[in-house]
């Protein structure tokens, strides 16, 4: 999810262009991924693709930055699109801060993520001292899902946060355990 919303105006290039370099270097041969620009709706979601270059592509089409952030919104139709997906999944959220137009409120919203089983990964880019309502939020909503919420003063610092998100996607892993006890 890539927000672009006129917040987002000054670093819009430069998060757009880290985007891209996410895909080329964290897709791997059976992944499939899509991107979904939003500001006050999010209805203009493309297909999951598994070519990393027709993902850079879709982010590359985005949109200028204008508007409101409708980031709950974004949220549900984002976790929505993975109802019908097998295997491990995890959206990553690239935005600048607090939802501002959102139709769905927060609790639906959170509900929602919850029930989802989709971990969430917020990129929050240029928050300053005044977006602290909306950094709780997400830290709230990534720990909730299993995901993790990055932030960053300067788009500078995209480089090395998308290194550690390929680092925590990659090195997951899950355990079970098979007994070959008949009772009950």
């Amino acid at each position: 999810m890539l927000d672009h919303s006129g917040s987002m105006q000054r670093r819009f290039k430069d998060a757009k262009s880290a985007a891209g370099e996410v895909f080329r270097r964290i897709m791997k041969p059976n992944d499939r991924a899509f991107v979904a620009p939003f500001a006050f709706d999010s209805r203009n979601l493309s297909p999951f693709v598994g070519d990393p270059s027709l993902v850079e592509a879709q982010v590359n089409a985005s949109p200028d930055a204008l508007g409101g952030t409708a980031l709950y919104d974004a949220i549900v139709t984002g976790l929505y699109r993975f109802r019908a997906v097998q295997g491990r999944k995890a959206m990553v959220i690239i935005t600048d801060g607090e939802d501002t137009s959102s139709r769905v409120p927060y609790e639906d919203m959170l509900m929602y993520a919850r029930s989802s089983r989709v971990p969430l990964y917020f990129i929050g880019i240029g928050l300053g001292f005044g977006d602290l309502g909306g950094t709780a939020k997400m830290k709230a909503l990534a720990a909730e899902t299993g995901g993790v919420a990055y932030f960053l003063r300067d788009t500078k610092e995209l480089k090395a946060t998308y290194a550690q998100l390929e680092q925590d996607l990659r090195s997951q892993y899950l355990l079970s355990y098979h007994t070959e006890s008949t009772r009950n």
